[in-house]
């Protein structure tokens, strides 16, 4: 039997994990996509990849389907799930390919891991964080709830981000280093020194260049900060 599916968010990535659907599909038959959704409404009725972007009416008023957050942005992220229905099920969907220890701990809500990451061992990747493609997570480390990784981002053993963190593409944390929640690490830079909550990081080696005044409150599902 197939689950109905909804993506959320209809851009690039939403497109990129109708296409890691189709992969898992292959594999095993599991998920039927029934649509896109996007919570500002952006596009109702349009079809996109073939598929119509729905209206909350349409999504709302049946019985809820399977959830997927097709989006990029951490705080975009928490703040969908907020204003949606406690019932809603985010299943934790993981391409064919990825390469996992059997003591890699991937939470059971929300996670999107897509093609090429590898994950070694005693390792935990909290609820709704997401890997794009061709990451790699070092022994014992920790990838916040809400948090993001762009494409072949690379964390060294014992790193640790905290809550709604953002790596950009390409960029390096060596081993031991903690990112403090709802910060951001700009693309190509490599992480040497502990980074504070609600920052912004950037260059070789990457500097504190902003902190910001207001960041989500931490600890909306437990993650360190």
């Amino acid at each position: 039997m197939m689950n109905d599916l909804v993506i959320i968010g209809s851009g690039g990535f939403g497109r990129e994990l109708l296409a890691m659907l189709e992969d898992i599909n292959r594999e095993k038959k599991q998920w039927n996509v029934i649509g896109f959704w996007n919570s500002d409404g952006h596009g109702e009725g349009e079809e996109v990849q073939g598929l119509k972007v729905l209206s909350k009416l349409e999504l709302f008023e049946k019985k809820l389907p399977y959830f997927a957050f097709g989006l990029g942005f951490p705080e975009a992220k928490l703040k969908t799930l907020l204003a949606m229905p406690k019932e809603a099920n985010f299943p934790s969907l993981v391409h064919p390919s990825v390469v996992r220890s059997s003591t890699a701990s991937i939470g059971s809500r929300g996670v999107v891991i897509t093609a090429g990451n590898i994950l070694t061992v005693d390792l935990r990747i909290h609820d709704f964080a997401m890997l794009n493609l061709g990451c790699t997570v070092g022994h014992d480390s920790q990838v916040g709830a809400f948090s993001v990784l762009s494409p072949g981002v690379h964390l060294s053993g014992n790193v640790l981000l905290g809550e709604g963190v953002s790596v950009g593409t390409g960029a390096s944390i060596i081993p031991g280093k903690k990112v403090g929640a709802w910060s951001t690490i700009g693309a190509g830079a490599v992480v040497t020194t502990d980074v504070p909550p609600g920052s912004t990081a950037v260059g070789v080696p990457a500097k504190v260049v902003k902190v910001r005044d207001v960041f989500p409150e931490v600890g909306t599902t437990g993650t360190n900060r």
